[in-house]
C-alpha cells in the first residue's frame, strides 16, 4: 500500500484525482473521491466536504465515505456535517 501511494504521488496522479472532483459527470467525481480516499490524500478534505451537498445522491454518499476514510478524531466535525440519509451500503 505504501509503495503504491508513493508511486501515485510521484506520478502526480493526486492532481488528476482532484481534477475529477470538478468534473460535471457524477461518475467521474465519484472516481476521484474513491482514488483520493484510497490514496489517503487528506489534503482534499475541505473540497470533499463541499460535495456532501451535491445534487447527485451517489456523489453525496461517496463524499461521506471518503470523509470517513480520511478524517481523524480531531476533524470528526467534518463527518458530522453530513445531513443526508444514510443508505444501507454506507452502514
Amino acid at each position: 500500500g505504501d509503495v503504491l501511494r508513493k508511486v501515485y504521488l510521484r506520478l502526480g496522479l493526486r492532481r488528476v484525482s482532484r481534477a475529477k472532483l470538478t468534473h460535471t459527470n457524477p461518475h467521474i467525481k465519484i472516481s476521484g473521491l474513491q482514488e483520493l480516499a484510497l490514496m489517503e490524500c487528506a489534503d482534499a478534505l475541505t473540497f470533499i466536504q463541499t460535495l456532501l451537498h451535491h445534487p447527485n445522491r451517489q456523489v453525496r454518499e461517496e463524499s461521506f465515505v471518503a470523509l470517513v476514510r480520511l478524517v481523524d478524531v480531531a476533524d470528526s466535525d467534518l463527518v458530522l456535517a453530513y445531513d443526508d440519509r444514510i443508505s444501507g451500503w454506507m452502514r
